[in-house]
């Protein structure tokens, strides 16, 4: 076999090498777009549990956080979204009544950008 027959298939070797190494780069850089927070757990407060969000590692203009696909207003200006900075946090208000073992999700977003999601029951106290 010549090298002439080989480059086509040399060829096509080096453009999948590349897209996979392109795809692979491609979804380290997403992934690491996700902010996390320093601080997130479910807290009860005069019989109506609140989720709070504290610390992002990246500035939030639209943090919103859903419960069984409901959006929960943010408790001191009762706006479903609202902007976290770094160091700052949010507290949302669960809907009054909700159990402790309550199974339904509860989602964190950056506008539509699901950070997190967890069960209400998995959420740490």
């Amino acid at each position: 076999m010549s090298l002439q027959d080989l480059a086509p298939i040399l060829t096509a070797i080096g453009a999948i090498a590349t897209a996979i190494v392109t795809g692979i780069t491609l979804a380290i850089k997403i992934k690491d777009r996700r902010p996390t927070f320093n601080d997130f757990k479910r807290i009860r407060e005069k019989d109506i549990w609140k989720i709070f969000v504290h610390s992002p590692t990246k500035p939030l203009r639209k943090c919103n956080v859903l419960f069984d696909r409901k959006p929960l207003p943010e408790s001191t200006s009762k706006s479903h979204e609202r902007g976290v900075g770094l160091g700052g946090g949010l507290n949302f208000d669960m809907p009054i009544g909700t159990p402790d073992d309550d199974e339904r999700d509860v989602i964190v977003r950056e506008d539509k950008t699901i950070i997190f999601k967890k069960k209400f029951k998995d959420v740490p106290t």
